[in-house]
């Protein structure tokens, strides 16, 4: 047996957990301007603008006082400065720009400007500096400089060096001062990184010139910078008081080579009888129909426990709400279509088995009914109906197959995934309510 603790659905304060209408939370276009493209874009909460990038050396700031009918204030060119814009960011009122050379092999800039567009200062960073973030607190920019190769192996190839250039505005924009956090250290150790899953690849290439720094992200103190080497398969970590790479890890690979997947179906047969449906009508005894026997079916979530000594599969399943029908107007009164429920107090079950590969069979080992904690059983029966019918906070009205109206239970089950945690318990999440049950007792 398995108990849970008791959560009322029909609590006053998770319905108003769940009270947002369906066009609250749903995106809609309000607004839209015609321009030169939008690549990458940065939006300065303040003066209400948003500067976009295309790829071209044109910035458009857009006024969105007014997000219904944004307005363009003005065009920032940064042509001087190299030979297109790659990325754009802003905190503080400080609007920083990466620049890409021409020829993108040499070293690009960061340029920046105020949220009105005024030009402030210009750095030197590495070459093609692609995305741009502030660290946490604002006090520090990080670039990373893809250092693209021109080609390999042909007489005017040029191969610059990825790297990570951190921009310091402690003193200010117009004495701010780079560091540069390169790959260099790790020439040496080629063969090792390749060993561990690192791709390294370019003909006659060094470490520090094939990894290509793409996209930039931060630990939770705003110390450490994480980097995606994006052809390599992997990430850079970088200590940034230090402006030093401390690692290199790479990201795993999946092995193809071991052919496709394949498909194995196996039948369960000589499954128990759940139970039977009514023969009578408990509205009307003269009205009466043949019963049904339900067998154990109907499995949602699946989680994978193991193998036993001899090699059969060991899995846990459960019931779902249990046997119910197709969605169905069966009550006047009642707005939208009624649940039927063939086997109306049936109690959700946990079910273990086992399965032998080799010979096919199916060997159910568990049961499991799931109970409150004060013993009672709990049901598969919907919780509540709050709301309109077919919202995401209003449950389907249950009926028995006569079509009388059924009780809600607020502990009604829906269960979908479940998982077997370390110490023998059981997660499950259920479709009735944002909820997950977890079972206080393990199966004896």
């Amino acid at each position: 047996m398995s108990t849970f603790s008791p959560i009322d659905p029909n609590a006053q304060n998770v319905i108003d957990s769940i009270t947002k209408t369906d066009e609250a939370r749903t995106l809609k276009k309000i607004g839209n301007f015609a321009g030169e493209g939008a690549e990458i874009s940065a939006y300065d909460p303040e003066s209400q603008r948003l500067f976009v990038i295309s790829g071209g050396t044109l910035l458009e700031v857009l006024d969105l006082s007014d997000p219904s009918q944004p307005t363009l204030a003005q065009t920032l060119d940064v042509s001087e400065h190299g030979g297109g814009a790659n990325s754009v960011a802003i905190k503080n009122g400080i609007v920083a720009v990466a620049v890409a050379a021409d020829p993108a092999t040499d070293p690009g800039q960061v340029v920046f400007f105020d949220a009105h567009g005024n030009f402030k200062a210009a750095v030197e960073v590495g070459a093609l500096p692609d995305m741009l973030t502030f660290t946490p607190d604002g006090k520090q920019i990080l670039v990373a400089n893809e250092g693209e190769p021109s080609s390999y192996d042909q007489p005017d190839s040029v191969d610059p060096v990825g790297s990570v250039s951190i921009i310091d505005l402690s003193n200010g924009i117009e004495q701010a001062t780079v560091s540069t956090a390169g790959f260099e250290s790790f020439n040496d150790q080629k063969a090792d990184l390749q060993a561990k899953g690192v791709r390294i690849f370019g003909p006659n290439a060094t470490v520090a010139q094939d990894l290509e720094p793409e996209y930039i992200t931060f630990s939770a103190d705003g110390s450490t910078a994480y980097v995606t080497l994006q052809e390599n398969n992997a990430l850079g970590v970088i200590d940034i008081a230090t402006a030093t790479v401390t690692g290199i890890v790479p990201l795993g690979l999946k092995d193809f080579s071991k052919g496709l997947p394949t498909v194995t179906t196996y039948e369960w047969n000589n499954r128990p009888v759940l139970g039977t449906t009514a023969t009578s009508n408990p509205a009307d005894s003269e009205q009466t129909v043949p019963g049904q026997e339900i067998f154990l079916g109907g499995f949602s979530g699946l989680f994978f426990e193991g193998k036993t000594a001899d090699g059969k599969l060991k899995f846990v399943t459960h019931t779902d709400r249990g046997p119910n029908g197709e969605p169905t107007d069966l009550l006047p009164d009642v707005p939208g279509d009624e649940r039927p429920f063939a086997l109306p107090d049936f109690q959700p079950q946990i079910i273990r088995f086992e399965l032998d590969p080799v010979s096919g069979e199916i060997e159910l080992t568990h049961q499991i009914g799931l109970t409150r904690e004060d013993g009672t059983p709990l049901t598969g029966l919907p919780n509540l109906q709050t709301d309109v019918a077919g919202t995401a906070y209003t449950d389907e009205t249950p009926v028995d197959l006569f079509g009388n109206r059924l009780e809600n239970d607020p502990l009604g089950a829906d269960l979908e995934g479940i998982v077997t945690a370390g110490d023998g318990s059981f997660w499950m999440v259920d479709e009735y309510r944002p909820a997950i049950y977890h079972s206080t007792m393990a199966a004896s």
